[in-house]
């Protein structure tokens, strides 16, 4: 953080409070309405407790549960301050936050302290949409881990752009998008060779033709969640298991339309396979598969 953007802050608290102010009803009563001086210090004490989380000497920052540092809603101010004083932040989870806007997020990703950025969680982050993926991948092309679950405006074009930008993704869970589908998919397994854990879960868009492109591109991958995408088969477990050898945990909770038999062929298949969820209960192992697993989960 540094110590030197005083009167960028300033500036930032400043307009701020002339938003909350116009925000405020022509009618007010004046004994009711919310002073100036009111709104700048409530903003400036809770800006600056968001800005005491954050080492101010630290050229490598990582923020973490933000919703729990500052009191009451977190809103794109507070990502404007971060992006005024920040020297480097290489992870960052704004969690809930579901007062933030692709406004807020995109201008601390755009900022010069997120160049560096590795990690980012946007969990529950409701009003978030394509627009803060194209900002990720324009301008935070060191990401490895992206973790977005029920933000409902991810598609895949937003995606294909941050798989284009960020080639180094390591980690990608998207969890419950419902707007995700194969073509997604096929821009991380294509487009990021270096991609190891992938979470697709709940998104009926992903079927078996995604598995096809995980199959041809994602050697690499290693941990992959695609439980109650519905419209999963056999025939992209097959694919799965002979396109990606490297494969130690899977889960295919609630993938209804593969049967025992594909399950089998992936664990007979994937030498190094180690921990799977059966989409059926009533599935037997033999004896030579089911002493190899450390952990089988069955619905």
């Amino acid at each position: 953080m540094s110590g030197s953007g005083d009167g960028d802050g300033s500036r930032q608290v400043s307009y701020a409070t002339e938003e909350l102010r116009a925000a405020l009803p022509d009618d007010e009563d004046e004994d009711e309405a919310v002073s100036s001086t009111d709104v700048e210090l409530a903003l400036s004490q809770s800006v600056q407790q968001l800005l005491d989380a954050v080492d101010p000497y630290g050229d490598e920052c990582s923020l973490y549960d933000v919703d729990e540092v500052v009191p009451g809603d977190v809103t794109d101010q507070h990502l404007a301050a971060l992006a005024v004083h920040c020297r480097s932040l290489i992870g960052i989870s704004i969690d809930g936050c579901t007062g933030i806007t692709d406004g807020g997020a995109r201008a601390l990703l755009t900022a010069a302290c997120c160049k560096p950025l590795r990690a980012l969680a946007i969990n529950h982050c409701t009003q978030l949409t394509d627009r803060t993926l194209f900002a990720l991948g324009s301008h935070c092309q060191q990401l490895e881990e992206l973790c977005v679950c029920n933000v409902f405006a991810i598609t895949d074009k937003g995606l294909r752009a941050l798989a284009r930008g960020c080639p180094t993704l390591y980690r990608v869970k998207l969890s419950s998008c419902a707007m995700v589908t194969r073509s997604g998919v096929r821009a991380l397994a294509r487009l990021c060779p270096n991609l190891h854990d992938l979470c697709v879960q709940k998104s009926p868009g992903v079927d078996d033709n995604a598995l096809y492109a995980l199959a041809q591109y994602g050697r690499q991958l290693t941990t992959l969640n695609i439980s109650y995408c519905i419209f999963v088969t056999d025939a992209g477990i097959h694919a799965l298991a002979d396109g990606c050898k490297q494969l130690q945990t899977v889960k295919m909770r609630g993938c209804m339309r593969v049967s025992d038999d594909a399950v089998r062929y992936l664990m007979a298949t994937c030498p190094d396979l180690r921990e799977v969820t059966v989409p059926h209960s009533e599935m037997l192992l033999p004896s030579k598969l089911n002493s190899r697993l450390t952990k089988i989960e069955r619905q």
